[in-house]
């Protein structure tokens, strides 16, 4: 059994005839996230919380888990991307293939962001694909397909979801707890970030929309927490590595201190809402 900790607060991986077990072991914890709430460098009270989409399952906002990405990143962490893949990496990215035989993990998920982001021009042509989307879904008699073109709707996702997305970007390394920007994700785990105020898409390569492979779609949500933000194949983890993309100016240094920083912050919003549930 593995276990995962994020600085005193524990909760641990387990198979599936252990959820039960997990799910008692989540609500024990909501006197430490208390106490350990105390010494955030950021209180939670700070935090807008009000966009936050927690369902009654404690779900938060991003429901899904791409297990065939997940995969290919596994794959490429061991090296292990067939020669045909890499050829069409290299061919999509126009990167030399030695390149991405040398980086595999890195160039795939540069890819997968490539590949299954949609590109929006601004909030107005996302709200446009929305309502378009939206009408489709209403006209769709077959149950299957309209299940499937709801995948495609973003869902707004609160605060907890949004700190990587609200990075200062004078050079401070620091986030912007103002939350300037809100994010969108839907069940393809494609994300759009804009700006609140002006509607603007943020392309400024720090704050950029990512791709997610993972986030709340199952019971036990730890796992769903694991694949999102532990090991170097979560999501967390590839912008730790390799940043929102090859036009990322910060450093994996600054990215892992801002990891390091607001960590405790996001997890403490997560675990304690959903140790309440439990209950």
């Amino acid at each position: 059994m593995k276990v995962l900790t994020h600085e005193g607060v524990h909760a641990y991986m387990a198979d599936e005839a252990d959820e039960e077990k997990l799910a008692d072991q989540v609500a024990n914890r909501v006197d430490e996230i208390s106490d350990y709430e105390r010494d955030n460098e950021i209180e939670l009270g700070e935090l807008d919380l009000e966009g936050v989409n927690f369902d009654s399952e404690g779900r938060v906002g991003e429901e899904f888990y791409i297990k065939e990405i997940h995969q290919e990143y596994m794959k490429a962490e061991g090296g292990n991307l067939s020669e045909e893949r890499i050829s069409e990496i290299s061919k999509n990215l126009n990167v030399p293939k030695e390149l991405v035989e040398a980086e595999q993990l890195k160039y795939a998920y540069w890819n997968a962001l490539e590949e299954n982001n949609t590109n929006f021009e601004s909030r107005e042509t996302f709200e446009v694909y929305q309502n378009e989307l939206r009408e489709q879904i209403a006209n769709e008699r077959d149950l299957l397909k309209r299940k499937e073109l709801e995948k495609g709707l973003y869902k707004k996702i609160g605060s907890e979801g949004s700190v990587f997305h609200n990075i200062k970007t004078d050079g401070s390394n620091k986030i912007d707890f103002t939350m300037p920007n809100e994010k969108y994700i839907n069940g393809y785990g494609e994300e759009a970030v804009f700006n609140k105020e002006t509607g603007n898409v943020i392309n400024d390569g720090i704050n950029d929309g990512t791709l997610n492979i993972a986030g709340g779609d199952e019971f036990p949500w730890v796992i769903d927490i694991y694949r999102h933000m532990k090991g170097k194949t979560s999501d967390v983890g590839l912008w730790v590595e390799f940043g929102t993309g090859p036009n990322d100016p910060t450093t994996k240094q600054e990215r892992q201190e801002l990891k390091s920083k607001s960590m405790k912050t996001i997890m403490n919003l997560i675990f304690k809402q959903k140790a309440k549930i439990a209950k």
